[in-house]
């Protein structure tokens, strides 16, 4: 299901990730009515257990899930035990399908926080300040990215945050021209190197400018790192239809000449699970990637021409 490795070499540590998992997941209804969609399958993993294996892989050891709706089916995602079916795979001599049920959650620790009041991402990240003292990441379940070792990716950031100390670092994607208007956009004043990896200097931040008036063609891609200087900045952010705008956010941080980077995510391939296309592609990589692509390719062509 997952790697079971972890990164050692990362010297002083990042401890915690959030996670927000608080929305309705209106892009997916009707599904989404009964179940969150953090705890939607990608073949037969739940997606926010992909999302907690990433951070612990990469050496955090703590995640706060913000909740809201449906926060019951998070929550018996990973406390819910299932000795019942344990046993019952254990007298047919299915051991590997109980070990499999095991590491569904990591071993690492585990708290939830709700947010009561929906008013976005900067919300949920401003939620945490009773909970972090330390800087601190944030994983976007909504943002499934697939590595060649899962948390390679936060590894990176972990190692150019420690190294080159932003108070924001950023995550971003090229993505092409004519959607730029689905994601939050960077303007950049330079490139550079840190530990080998290609940041951003930003320059300034734009949520889903037309294609015509994008910086770049640089989207903001759900993982961050962050200092609890976040929180000051958070609660200083305007409300954008109900929302506190944690890109404002950034962007105030910029303004004051504060240090706000970009790590480049390269040719990793990454989806936008929260809706149908990406869910879909993601789900169908994610399959190709356990039952080989050969097989995946061969069931794709088996429905397509019945379709034809």
């Amino acid at each position: 299901m997952t790697n079971s490795w972890r990164f050692k070499d990362l010297g002083e540590e990042i401890k915690t990730a959030v996670i927000p998992s608080a929305g309705y997941g209106t892009r997916l209804l009707p599904v989404t009515k009964i179940i969150q969609k953090a705890v939607l399958p990608l073949g037969t993993v739940p997606i926010l257990s992909e999302v907690l294996w990433e951070a612990y892989n990469a050496g955090i050891n703590r995640a706060i899930i913000i909740t809201h709706w449906r926060e019951n089916t998070i929550m018996d995602l990973i406390k819910i035990e299932a000795q019942e079916l344990e046993d019952w795979l254990e007298k047919r001599g299915r051991r590997d399908l109980v070990d499999i049920m095991k590491k569904i959650v990591p071993p690492m620790e585990i708290e939830f926080v709700r947010q009561e009041v929906l008013n976005g991402l900067g919300g949920a990240i401003l939620l945490a300040e009773k909970y972090v003292e330390e800087d601190f990441c944030v994983l976007l379940p909504d943002n499934i990215l697939f590595e060649e070792r899962r948390g390679d990716t936060v590894r990176k950031m972990l190692r150019v945050f420690l190294r080159a100390r932003p108070e924001t670092l950023l995550c971003v994607s090229r993505v092409d021209k004519t959607i730029v208007d689905r994601f939050g956009i960077i303007a950049y004043a330079r490139e550079d190197t840190v530990n080998g990896e290609k940041i951003y200097v930003v320059r300034d931040l734009i949520e889903k400018p037309k294609p015509e008036e994008a910086p770049s063609n640089l989207a903001i891609v759900g993982r961050y790192i962050f200092t609890t200087e976040i929180f000051d900045y958070l609660k200083g952010a305007p409300m954008v239809g109900m929302e506190i705008d944690e890109t404002q956010a950034f962007k105030a941080q910029v303004m004051d000449g504060k240090k706000v980077y970009a790590l480049d995510l390269g040719d990793i391939k990454w989806f936008d699970v929260g809706k149908i296309d990406g869910y879909f592609k993601a789900f169908v990589l994610h399959v190709a990637r356990t039952e080989g692509m050969g097989r995946v390719k061969e069931w794709l062509m088996e429905i397509l021409g019945k379709l034809s």
